[in-house]
Order: structure tokens, then sequence, then C-alpha cells
């Protein structure tokens, strides 16, 4: 599924609707419009991300309440920004 973004179009995994419903709990409806008003962070907060998380993201968009993971403009996968205890590595 193709929506669009301030940066252009993405390409939307069902992992990664899978995963968005399943670590923040939200509709799918909510998870568009997050997509929608996503922004990239900046170089310094995406190093404060990287020391940060369990995984190693080369290109995120954030919402007010979770990461998604772009490779190749498609959206792989998506994590809570509260992924201390509620998401595990996979």
């Amino acid at each position: 599924m193709q929506l669009f973004t301030r940066y252009g179009e993405v390409n939307v995994s069902r992992h990664a609707v899978i995963r968005w419903r399943q670590r923040t709990g939200k509709s799918f409806a909510e998870m568009v419009h997050a997509i929608a008003n996503a922004t990239r962070p900046s170089k310094r907060q995406l190093r404060r991300i990287i020391k940060r998380a369990p995984w190693q993201p080369k290109r995120i968009l954030e919402c007010d309440c979770a990461y998604f993971v772009i490779v190749n403009k498609h959206i792989v996968t998506v994590y809570d920004k509260r992924w201390d205890k509620t998401n595990d590595a996979t």
C-alpha cells in the first residue's frame, strides 16, 4: 500500500501494519495519520536513537508514538518509542 509523507511516497508492508497494531495498540487509520505527519529526526537525534535502540536504523520517520524504519522507500517495521520493555529485537 502506498502512502504519502512530507518527503514523498512510501510503501507500507503488511509486517509494518501488524507491528504497528501490536506495539502501539492503535488502528490502521491512526497509522496512516501518523505516517502523513511523521518527520525525519536530525542527525544528532538519529545518533541518540541509535545509541538507545536495539536496532541500527539508517532511515527512519518519527511520529509522536513510534519510529518507522524505512528501507528502499518501504516501511518495513515499526518500533514503539517505549521499546525498553514492550519491544523485542525482532
